[in-house]
């Protein structure tokens, strides 16, 4: 087995330059507020343009960059660089060394000539900042939180943790930009082309390090010190592009590269960045962007990383894998390289320690052997494991929908989806209505409210079930909704805007509720309509926000609460005040936890800290049994 970024000879295609690499001496210009600074690489007869983006940077010679940039594709054809302008002395020693390393990894990288017209002599600068390369993933985390009081300002790099086509890359920046604030870092931009121009000759794994170095360089005006997060721990080094040996061989005598990171497996970190809050809110490490997810949970990094918090009891407090962890597919995680292997066996021996199921190391085990890429010979085992994980549980899981399809909707529920009252699904509503059935098994009496009232379709189903001697309250702003906070998702966000941008619809089509001039009005007859008078007394709505409408009277008790209000301040305000009158055997329903980061984290949040609350239903909304009083 060898590692993936040792598998250079599949670019057996490569044309050997019969040339020196030349590199022209880099441009700068400033165009939009940004600084863009190209040149032109010509090897053989082909001429390709490098472009770097970023906010203003000084002007300088930035030929080390240029090199840093070539260096490894001129290595694999064997050609000589003659680069136009002043090279960095220290950089030129550190070059041959870094020559060496690679040379002694892979043969087919070959000691070349670097002949630059001049060398440069070291300058005087000025005290400049510290930066960290970050891509919100673990190991960006970890360096970032290690040397926090260091560290000024964060590297984002657009075309390397993300390409131009992700649709996802809003959220992205979005994300890192508000860990770069909660965190009091400044945020660095960089723009570049370089991921194109290298894959031609050099496969990612071994060129990501010398990539690294490129924007490092090309940042030196403004920074001293630069850390790169490590890969791997020492326990797993092998060749890789981004390596302790050879990162700090791109350094001059203005700027130093530290590799960081090495003395801490991939579990350790995930221990340390579980403690902080800003980590677990926008933690990302998902390559594959299948779907154009976040984390997609299904993409072997997706899924070790999942484990990794599973093992240290984080993966619940983590808000952005939202998938539950696929056993099927962790057994299916196929080693391909040394370094996949090197994940997977130390994730399995995490599991181990901490003593978790026993499938989930079998799973472990399974991508180990190879299972399920070893044709006849892995059938046996492959068998009991489809029968475990694709037979049994699927097959439980038919026969509980088989019994539960039984349980129709009520025909008022019907009759509100028929006239397009409410966004709820069947499952939604079939669960609302089986909690109002268990309260009224209960014999329980109080108060029955639903925050966020939209059309009125889902309290209409609520105040149509009241027991006896039960009351409906329903509180909404009955117009627009107040704008999510920095305690919201990126989602919750972009759905904010479109609302008030004006471009949300309603459902099939309809004009938007929160749009409408009179909306409390059309509810109240919509209300009449059903034969539910709003009386002010058994039925009532309360328009305002929430922090001025509800209230509770003494004596007063809650015996179902449907929470549907999207954002993490709503929500959170809804729990902490319907919670202390919340009946032993009542419940909460959230309408929106699967669906809006911020309404799960303050979920989340809340119920960690009250021992009488218990989930009882996950799906497809979230319902909550009160247990006991806390005394």
């Amino acid at each position: 087995m060898v590692r993936s970024a040792a598998n250079l000879q599949s670019l057996s295609s490569i044309e050997r330059a019969d040339s020196p690499v030349q590199v022209t001496k880099p441009k700068i210009r400033e165009e939009f507020g940004k600084t863009t600074v190209s040149f032109l690489v010509k090897v053989g007869t082909e001429t390709k343009e490098i472009l770097f983006r970023t906010d203003h940077l000084p002007c300088l010679d930035y030929t080390n960059v240029a090199l840093a940039t070539v260096l490894l594709p001129a290595m694999k054809l064997n050609s000589s660089i003659e680069p136009e302008g002043a090279i960095s002395g220290k950089l030129l020693e550190g070059i041959s060394k870094i020559q060496e390393i690679f040379h002694t990894w892979d043969k087919s990288f070959n000691l070349i000539k670097v002949t630059p017209s001049h060398v440069a002599s070291a300058e005087e600068r000025s005290s400049r900042g510290v930066a960290c390369f970050f891509s919100g993933g673990v190991d960006s985390f970890y360096t970032l939180l290690k040397n926090i009081d260091e560290i000024t300002h964060i590297i984002l790099i657009h075309g390397f943790d993300f390409q131009p086509d992700f649709q996802g890359k809003e959220e992205v920046v979005h994300n890192i930009t508000k860990t770069a604030s909660k965190l009091g870092k400044n945020l660095i931009q960089v723009e570049t082309n370089l991921h194109d121009f290298a894959d031609k000759y050099v496969l990612w794994d071994f060129y990501h390090g010398s990539a690294l170095a490129s924007v490092s360089l090309l940042l030196s005006g403004l920074f001293e010190k630069i850390f790169i997060p490590s890969s791997h721990s020492y326990r797993w080094l092998g060749p890789w592009g981004s390596h302790p040996l050879v990162d700090p061989l791109w350094s001059t005598d203005e700027l130093k590269l530290i590799h960081d990171g090495c003395e801490a497996t991939r579990v350790k970190k995930v221990i340390a960045i579980a403690k902080n809050d800003v980590a677990m809110s926008y933690l990302r490490v998902c390559w594959e962007n299948r779907d154009n997810a976040y984390n997609c949970g299904k993409c072997e990094k997706c899924l070790r990383t999942m484990i990794n918090l599973l093992t240290v009891g984080a993966l619940k407090k983590c808000k952005t894998f939202t998938r539950n962890l696929d056993l099927g597919r962790v057994g299916r995680i196929q080693i391909n390289c040394e370094s996949t292997h090197d994940f997977v066996q130390e994730n399995l021996e995490a599991v181990k320690q901490a003593r978790i199921e026993g499938e989930l190391a079998s799973a472990l085990q399974d991508s180990l052997d190879g299972l399920y890429y070893k044709g006849v010979l892995g059938w046996p085992r492959r068998a009991w494991n489809l029968g475990k994980r694709r037979i049994a549980r699927p097959l439980l899981s038919v026969i509980k929908k088989i019994f539960s399809s039984r349980k129709s909707l009520s025909q008022i529920a019907k009759r509100v989806r028929c006239d397009n009252l409410t966004y709820l699904s069947d499952r939604k509503m079939l669960n609302l209505e089986k909690c109002i059935k268990q309260i009224k098994r209960k014999n329980i009496s109080g108060i029955f409210l639903e925050t966020g009232i939209a059309l009125g379709g889902s309290a209409i189903i609520i105040a149509s079930h009241l027991p006896r001697n039960c009351f409906f309250r329903g509180y909404d702003t009955f117009g627009m909704i107040p704008p999510p906070s920095d305690s919201d998702d990126f989602k919750s966000h972009q759905r904010y805007q479109k609302i008030k941008d004006g471009n949300s619809e309603g459902i099939n089509g309809d004009m938007y509720y929160g749009y409408r001039q009179n909306l409390y009005e059309e509810v109240v007859k919509q209300f009449s309509k059903y034969g539910l008078l709003v009386d002010q007394n058994r039925v009532s709505l309360h328009k305002g926000f929430f922090e001025k409408t509800l209230h509770f009277a003494n004596g007063e008790n809650v015996v179902l609460a449907h929470i549907d209000c999207d954002w993490y301040e709503s929500v959170r305000l809804c729990l902490e005040r319907i919670y202390p009158v919340l009946s032993v055997g009542g419940y909460f329903i959230i309408d929106d936890y699967h669906d809006y980061g911020g309404c799960r984290k303050a979920v989340d949040e809340f119920i960690s800290k009250q021992s009488d609350l218990k989930i009882v239903e996950k799906e497809p909304n979230l319902v909550i049994e009160r247990t006991k009083i806390s005394i």
